[in-house]
């Protein structure tokens, strides 16, 4: 991420998600998309003469057999939704459009292949609370051991009738892949190398996304930039050598800072389509191009932003160090801070995940020590 030599943004509000109780049902969603008859060119439509807009949508379940043929308990809660984002890309709270839906083990067929399920629910939504154009259709579920909702990747964009009908297009398209906003569409390849990135960071699906100085984001892992690789743009006006950072935060919007002190949040391969550009700031004493890593903790959506004298920071978006100041941390023997290229927290473990210049990377318990869980080891 960082040639100096260049250099002169859910947390998760739908409490509880992610914790599961003792495990007692089994099983998960394979697959969703709101019906086509619903869609313009793969947007929810929805009216422009009434607050809500009436649509169907449909959910492939799959459960899982203990000893063929007898199955695993299935209990699960669907519902249709959107989360509710504040000025800086956090997520504050959900709109539900629907009524929880119970999908059981009695509702899979008998035959011929009764280990999938699929089923058409209703919702009706309410364009009143879609006051931000850039907020998301989501599907919400829980199983009997969650004790709150999750929701699944992949999001519908929506666009209000320009005609003078009810909301549904008269020729419907079919959706043009809604996917989560944090995976690239594109076939296999890689942004570069190390050396050569603009920015690494790891999504809630612990995927790493390498964003290259050439303008092409890959998702790959944390031994290698290999994977889909897409184009990604910037605001007007950018450029991919300003860029200091890039990380990814909770809710899958992506967060970029720039060395003139401005930053923006969009998604994998558009940096400032959700929120335009505007300032942040360093605790005193610091610029930009002392930053080596900027990653988001995804329990809190926290901004950790690390420098090249081996101290680090705890802040937000737009305020490095609101949070805590100056601490130190420590990296591999005979590394230098400066050879960082960037630095990454793991969603399912919060490990702190370190790339360097030299195509090597380590891995540490926390932002204190970058090299205790996983000593420093070559990519691939």
């Amino acid at each position: 991420m960082k040639n100096l030599t260049l250099l002169s943004i859910i947390f998760m509000l739908v409490i509880g998600a992610g914790k599961v109780n003792a495990q007692q049902h089994y099983g998960d969603i394979t697959n969703f998309e709101i019906l086509p008859a619903y869609l313009s060119s793969g947007k929810v439509l929805l009216s422009n003469t009434s607050n809500t807009t009436p649509v169907q949508f449909k959910v492939w379940f799959h459960r899982i057999s203990s000893t063929y043929p007898n199955w695993k308990p299935f209990k699960m809660s669907v519902v249709l939704g959107s989360y509710k984002i504040d000025d800086y890309g956090s997520v504050t709270g959900v709109d539900y459009f629907s009524t929880p839906v119970e999908v059981k083990s009695s509702d899979f067929p008998a035959s011929p292949n009764n280990a999938f399920l699929d089923k058409t629910f209703s919702a009706t939504i309410d364009k009143t609370v879609l006051t931000n154009p850039n907020r998301k259709i989501i599907l919400f579920y829980k199983t009997a051991d969650m004790t709150g909702y999750a929701y699944y990747n992949v999001m519908y964009n929506f666009i209000i009738n320009s005609g003078s009908g009810p909301g549904n297009p008269t020729n419907p398209t079919n959706p043009t892949n809604p996917t989560d906003p944090t995976t690239p569409i594109g076939p296999i390849g890689s942004s570069g190398t190390l050396a050569t990135m603009a920015g690494i960071d790891i999504g809630a699906d612990d995927g790493v996304y390498f964003w290259g100085k050439n303008g092409k984001v890959t998702k790959g892992n944390s031994t290698s930039i290999n994977g889909p690789t897409a184009n990604y743009v910037l605001p007007n006006g950018r450029d991919y050598s300003q860029i200091i950072d890039i990380a990814i935060s909770s809710s899958g919007y992506v967060y970029v800072w720039y060395n003139d002190g401005i930053m923006s949040v969009g998604h994998t391969t558009n940096l400032g389509d959700f929120i335009a550009p505007k300032n942040y700031t360093l605790p005193a004493g610091k610029t930009p191009a002392d930053l080596v890593g900027i990653s988001i903790f995804k329990g809190n959506d926290h901004i950790y932003a690390f420098y090249t004298d081996g101290t680090f920071t705890e802040g937000n978006s737009t305020d490095l160090s609101a949070y805590a100041s100056f601490k130190p941390y420590t990296i591999p023997p005979g590394k230098n801070f400066s050879d960082i290229t960037d630095i990454g927290i793991a969603t399912s473990s919060s490990a702190f995940y370190a790339w360097y210049t030299d195509e090597k990377m380590s891995v540490g318990y926390d932002a204190s020590n970058l090299n205790n869980f996983i000593p420093l080891k070559p990519m691939n």
